[in-house]
C-alpha cells in the first residue's frame, strides 16, 4: 500500500472490500494519516455500522482525528460495554489516541474506568481510560 499521504487513495479504496481485517486496517492507516486523510470522512461513514467491531472502531478513530468526533464517539462510547474485554480496550486505546476529541466521552470514560467485570484486559483499561482522562485534565 505505501506509507504517507501518497497511500490515502488506495487506503480509502480499501474501506470497501469485502474482507474485515483489511477494512479495519486501511481505517487505521486513515487515522495514522490524521488530517492528510481529509477525503476519507465520507467513505469511513458508514463503517461506523460495519458488523466487525473493529472496524467500526478503527473507522471512529480515524473520523475523531479528521473532526468528526459528533459522529465517531457515540461507537466508541458503545465500545466501551462490549461484552469483549478486548474490544473496551481497543475501544478505551482509541480514546487515548484521538486525545481532545475525547472530551465529550468524558463521563463514559470515569463511568467505565469503575467497571469491575472480569476480563485479561481489565487492567489494561482501566490504566488506558485513566490516562485519556489524565491527558483531558480529569
Amino acid at each position: 500500500v505505501g506509507r504517507g499521504p501518497a497511500a490515502r487513495a488506495k487506503l480509502i479504496d480499501m474501506l470497501d472490500t469485502p474482507d474485515s481485517a483489511v477494512r479495519s486496517w486501511a481505517a487505521v492507516g486513515l487515522a495514522v494519516l490524521g488530517r492528510d486523510a481529509e477525503p476519507a470522512s465520507a467513505p469511513l461513514m458508514p463503517l461506523l455500522a460495519d458488523a466487525g467491531r473493529h472496524v467500526r472502531l478503527a473507522a471512529a478513530e480515524a473520523l475523531a482525528k479528521l473532526g468528526g468526533a459528533s459522529e465517531a464517539l457515540p461507537v466508541i462510547v458503545k465500545a466501551l460495554d462490549d461484552e469483549d474485554g478486548w474490544v473496551r480496550l481497543h475501544a478505551a486505546i482509541v480514546l487515548v489516541s484521538i486525545g481532545e476529541h475525547a472530551r465529550g466521552a468524558v463521563s463514559q470514560m470515569k463511568e467505565a474506568a469503575a467497571d469491575s467485570r472480569k476480563h485479561q484486559a481489565a487492567l489494561y483499561v482501566r490504566w488506558a481510560l485513566l490516562h485519556a482522562l489524565d491527558n483531558l485534565g480529569e
